[in-house]
């Protein structure tokens, strides 16, 4: 269970390291709709002993209605307006200027290969604009576009590792945006907040093993191997008289990479 006011009396953690526990008449909401905003929770699978959101005040909590969220450093051009339940409106007046919100992380994004990065809100301004990721801050990693209409979003991108404790939100034109909450979760995550819990790649495994068929598209070329393909598998179909094969690419006693037939 996860809380993110940082005024909020914190509930019971369940620890289940087999995966064997389910929730009864225990009803997700990311974030609350209702009065009880202040004790925002979450359940989400824990990998290994990391907390899942190590993003710094997630529902954007702030001190009054309309100063900066706890846990950030926006450039001076933004403006915030706490939202009823969670979350903030934020707008930008400028145009053609870098302009960031730079949050805080618990811990450095670099224990995990991969993380995965949420964002929950809607757009205000009718129009369709493109928002930009950077953990770490120096460049920017991956690139959101914010859908033109008012309903309620929830986008999720694949960050790679990176020894750091903060994450910029970068935006060079005019927006006007609900951000209801934003997370940054250890892992490839398949199952996106709200209204189902996430799940880690290894469990999908498990059941993906379980109950259906597993799918790989197949390459005509191996590629090199190096630290982009480490984990990965790549389906190589044979031609006439050619069996298929399966490759896994792994990191060997020589700190160097190659690919393994498994099969």
């Amino acid at each position: 269970m996860q809380s993110n006011h940082p005024n909020t009396t914190h509930g019971p953690v369940f620890k289940d390291p087999v995966g064997c526990v389910t929730f009864d008449q225990f009803e997700d909401n990311t974030p609350f709709r209702d009065s009880f905003y202040l004790t925002e929770r979450r359940s989400v699978p824990v990998i290994g002993t990391a907390g899942n959101n190590i993003l710094k005040n997630p529902a954007l909590y702030a001190a009054s209605s309309t100063a900066s969220p706890q846990s950030t450093t926006p450039d001076s051009s933004f403006s915030f307006i706490q939202l009823p339940t969670s979350g903030s409106r934020i707008k930008l007046s400028l145009n053609g200027t870098k302009q960031k919100i730079r949050f805080q992380l618990t811990e450095n994004a670099d224990k995990y290969d991969f993380y995965t990065f949420v964002l929950v809100g809607s757009n205000n301004s009718g129009k369709s604009s493109p928002i930009f990721i950077d953990l770490g801050g120096d460049t920017n990693d991956l690139t959101l576009i914010l859908p033109s209409g008012s309903e309620r979003f929830t986008m999720n991108r694949t960050l790679k590792k990176q020894s750091t404790t903060i994450l910029d939100l970068v935006i060079y034109e005019p927006v006007d945006f609900n951000i209801y909450a934003i997370y940054l979760i250890p892992n490839i995550v398949s199952q996106i907040p709200y209204g189902s819990d996430a799940q880690a790649v290894s469990k999908i495994f498990s059941e993906v093993s379980e109950t259906t068929v597993l799918s790989i598209k197949p390459s005509t070329t191996l590629p090199p191997a190096n630290s982009d393909y480490r984990g990965k598998f790549v389906r190589i179909e044979g031609g006439n008289g050619q069996e298929d094969r399966l490759y896994f690419c792994k990191k060997n006693a020589q700190d160097s990479y190659q690919w393994v037939v498994i099969g």
